[in-house]
């Protein structure tokens, strides 16, 4: 199974207009994000050596602190999937409506097709290299 993949839960939940499945929607749309992104480091060997420990702040900070600027933006939306999934998944008295569930998808969407297409190989190269010396200052790997 692919990261990806787990967008095409989050649209098949957002055609639903009930909050638990709109809550779920928002939840895989981080997932996928939260998936893509830990698989691409990991792709170019840099993985936490414990992985269940700290493995969100892993994955955001080895982008946010790689010192490339593709990087960075990748975080800072990470960050704001994470909140909002953090807030559908928690805050259970407030009201989560189906524009909260298309906004969280948009941003997934937007941010792994942003990398996707917009990053090339060589900023992907020096990302990975950033986030290893991240990681490794951290006494993460």
């Amino acid at each position: 199974m692919k990261a990806r993949d787990f967008l095409n839960t989050a649209v098949l939940l957002s055609n639903y207009s009930d909050e638990e499945h709109l809550r779920t929607s928002i939840s895989r749309s981080y997932y996928a994000t939260f998936l893509y992104f830990r698989s691409f480091l990991a792709s170019k060997g840099v993985e936490k050596r414990e992985k269940k420990r700290e493995i969100h702040a892993f994955v955001s900070g080895c982008l946010q602190f790689c010192e490339i600027r593709e990087g960075t933006k990748v975080a800072v939306e990470l960050k704001k999937l994470e909140q909002l999934r953090t807030d559908s998944d928690y805050e259970l008295l407030e009201t989560i409506a189906e524009n909260d569930c298309q906004d969280a998808l948009a941003k997934a969407r937007r941010t792994i097709d942003r990398f996707d297409k917009q990053v090339t190989s060589k900023q992907k190269d020096d990302i990975a290299q950033g986030a290893r010396a991240h990681a490794v200052m951290k006494g993460w790997v």
